[in-house]
């Protein structure tokens, strides 16, 4: 990258903490993704990674004002606006 060129990040979440069941999943987690860049979650099973990407999707609203897209808040965005941003892949169990 040329050192003239501006970094975009399209998705910024500072401070996200989320608990549940009365057990902290998340706690204090920041993370930005730049558009055009490849990033690898990696850490051990329970870890909190698949968590923390249905977060940064929107599917815990009480953690909706620490996310933002392309510097909106994603409590900002409608179902339809959050589902424009995004592709699910859900998880499942090999066998």
């Amino acid at each position: 990258m040329a050192p003239s060129a501006k970094v975009t990040s399209v998705i910024v979440g500072r401070n996200i903490a989320l608990h549940l069941g009365g057990r902290a999943i998340l706690t204090d987690v920041s993370i930005a993704l730049e558009a055009g860049q490849l990033t690898a979650l990696c850490g051990p099973n329970g870890a909190g990674k698949s968590t923390l990407l249905s977060v940064l999707a929107g599917e815990h609203s009480s953690c909706a004002n620490h996310i933002r897209y392309e510097d909106r808040s994603i409590a900002d965005l409608s179902p339809r606006d959050l589902a424009s941003r995004r592709v699910e892949l859900e998880q499942r169990p090999s066998r």
